[in-house]
């Protein structure tokens, strides 16, 4: 089995570094990502959304919607924790996913409703 790798350009020349934006998944491997833990996506779960998303009128929007999915499932394990008067809600970051997920359904559907409609007739 191999490593995950990950990586991010900037210039945004891949859909795997469109994905990243879209998801807030810019800064790698300093402990900052979107994953429990602070964990990056790995270039292989982008790619595996990506693909699964081709054949949808927004690849990008399709793959982020799989993601977002996906990290509300990694999130929902996740116990609010309370030490003192400090304290961190990670079960809302679950329903923040979530949200999230339903929110670029939303775009995508409303980019399917004005494709398909022509103003003026």
């Amino acid at each position: 089995m191999t490593d995950p790798t990950y990586s991010f350009d900037p210039a945004l020349s891949a859909n795997l570094d469109k994905l990243r934006v879209e998801l807030g998944d810019t800064i790698i491997n300093q402990g900052k990502g979107v994953k429990p833990g602070g964990a990056n996506l790995s270039n292989e779960e982008l790619g595996y959304w990506l693909t699964a998303s081709a054949s949808e009128t927004n690849v990008i929007l399709g793959a982020a919607v799989r993601a977002c999915d996906a990290l509300a499932r990694m999130w929902a394990p996740a116990h609010d924790l309370t030490s003192g008067p400090e304290s961190e809600s990670f079960s809302q970051t679950a329903d923040r996913w979530s949200k999230e997920a339903t929110r670029l359904r939303a775009r995508i559907n409303g980019e399917i409703i004005r494709t398909a409609l022509v103003w003026p007739p």
